[in-house]
């Protein structure tokens, strides 16, 4: 660079705050499982605890015998107006024991419904760690806005 001055300026332009605290107020969510309703009762106070920093949330719960193809998940999802969407990989299917895909449930629920999504694993792998469902200040966050740019990003920030 030339000049000393146009250095500074990519430099500042650069410099920008990484991550900072937002309240969020989702209202209301729905957890969509493939579980059955004991199962999914069990669930969804995992995912309750988990989300107990969004403070009062109503709560709907999807299972799987609700729903047997994709154009009755979606329906169920708009007709809940909910303001978040959980979910878990590869709905209705065995797939959930590969770490290879989502499933076509979640493939076209993220290209379709407008609320947010968080992506759990699915509750039959045994993987995650029991630690993995409490809060957490650890936040990864993957969206085309960040940085003008599709990336995934990851940051330590307080969540409460």
């Amino acid at each position: 660079m030339p000049k000393i001055d146009q250095f500074e300026g990519v430099f500042k332009a650069a410099d920008k705050e990484v991550c900072s605290y937002e309240k969020i107020e989702v209202g209301s969510a729905v957890l969509v499982t493939d579980l059955s309703q004991e199962e999914a009762a069990a669930f969804s106070e995992q995912v309750k605890g988990f989300l107990s920093v969004l403070g009062d949330v109503t709560w709907t719960i999807v299972t799987g015998d609700q729903y047997n193809d994709i154009e009755v998940l979606l329906r169920l999802v708009e007709e809940g107006g909910a303001g978040l969407v959980c979910t878990c990989r590869n709905l209705h299917s065995r797939a959930w024991k590969f770490p290879h895909s989502i499933g076509e449930y979640v493939d076209v629920l993220t290209q379709v419904a407008e609320q947010p999504i968080l992506l759990l694993p699915h509750p039959e792998t045994g993987r995650g760690a029991e630690h993995s469902m409490e809060n957490t200040n650890v936040v990864m966050a993957i969206t085309d806005d960040l940085n003008r740019r599709s990336s995934a990003y990851q940051s330590r920030c307080p969540l409460h």
